[in-house]
């Protein structure tokens, strides 16, 4: 087993229930949000290594989440890194402290396909 963490600059979940049609297929999907933390150009994200497999860590949403999704990825602040890799990491699990903003993303369209 490893501990990772992964630099990001966002990251995004779909409403649990809120659709909208996407502009792209013309279907009903459920409504895409972005999450950042305000003040930092990138934060960092954890997963663990489990036989070749990368699981991304989650937890409990805080208040700026919990009315899109039930879950969030464990998202470090600024000085944790090092906690995350200490064998206090399980003090992490409460975001509460930590002000993610979300913004939602109004014009839904598909991903353009690498080739």
């Amino acid at each position: 087993m490893g501990v990772v963490s992964y630099p990001l600059r966002a990251f995004y979940e779909n409403h649990a229930t809120e659709r909208v049609m996407s502009e792209k297929t013309v279907r009903q999907i459920r409504r895409p949000y972005r999450s950042r933390l305000p003040g930092t150009s990138v934060f960092l994200i954890v997963a663990i290594q489990l036989g070749g497999r990368m699981n991304i860590a989650t937890t409990v949403p805080n208040a700026s989440v919990v009315p899109v999704r039930d879950r969030i990825p464990l998202v470090l602040g600024s000085g944790e890194p090092t906690v995350w890799l200490d064998d206090n990491f399980a003090s992490l699990a409460d975001r509460a402290v930590l002000h993610l903003k979300r913004k939602r993303i109004h014009e839904v369209r598909k991903a353009p396909r690498i080739r």
